[in-house]
């Protein structure tokens, strides 16, 4: 029993000694924008290479109700586009990113270079499988101007998502960046507002936890 007991305790022990010295930790981060899970990939694969000490997961049972989850310690991260106002939280603005219509090259659109909401009148449209209070083609396009797609569909999978734009099964309202590096772009034209739609992204974290060596590196390579 002693033999097994003692090098929990040792390895316990060392634990707290990282974490005093700044090294150690967890990094347990919710992701509520979908297309920014890929996005994030490099920079977390990069983090563990840097800091081995620090446990980190990325959770997703809290992707779209990540505030409490913050509050309550049970993640220690969040990488939104919406800002979470509470005095607790510290808001690190990542970059911002223009939003754009994805569709296919023999789209009636193609020929375009900005759109307007009535334009999706007529359209099957694309989005996440996430509510409607979420999504910016709704909030800031369709709702203002009292207008529905003609038809709503919903995909988990960005890359499938855009393979339907470039077969003409639909159109699509994503990040520009994130339609600029699919494996479809040559399949795809890309359009924009007319009045233009920016979004920004932001990592929310405790504000007790900020000037930790590694949260402030792994903001570092966010920033890339």
């Amino acid at each position: 029993m002693a033999q097994r007991v003692l090098p929990e305790i040792e390895v316990t022990r060392s634990r707290f000694k990282l974490m005093a010295d700044g090294c150690g930790g967890r990094l347990h981060i919710a992701v509520e924008c979908l297309p920014c899970a890929q996005w994030l990939n490099p920079a977390l694969a990069a983090f563990m290479r840097d800091w081995p000490d620090i446990d980190v997961d990325v959770v997703s049972q809290y992707r779209f109700s990540a505030l409490p989850a913050l509050l309550d310690y049970q993640i220690d991260a969040c990488l939104t586009p919406d800002q979470m106002p509470h005095g607790d939280l510290h808001h690190e603005p990542l970059f911002s990113y223009p939003l754009c219509l994805a569709v296919g090259k023999q789209h009636r659109l193609a020929t375009r270079q900005t759109f307007t909401a009535s334009d999706l009148a007529e359209e099957t449209l694309l989005t996440y499988p996430v509510e409607r209070s979420r999504l910016d083609v709704f909030t800031h396009l369709l709702q203002p101007a009292g207008l529905e797609p003609r038809y709503h569909k919903t995909v988990g999978d960005t890359e499938l998502m855009l393979g339907m734009v470039a077969s003409g099964r639909g159109v699509a309202v994503i990040p520009a960046w994130l339609a600029e590096r699919s494996a479809w772009r040559e399949d795809l034209c890309l359009l924009f507002p007319a009045d233009p739609l920016t979004k920004q992204l932001w990592l929310v974290v405790r504000k007790e936890d900020m000037g930790k060596p590694w949260l402030m590196g792994f903001i570092g390579l966010l920033r890339g």
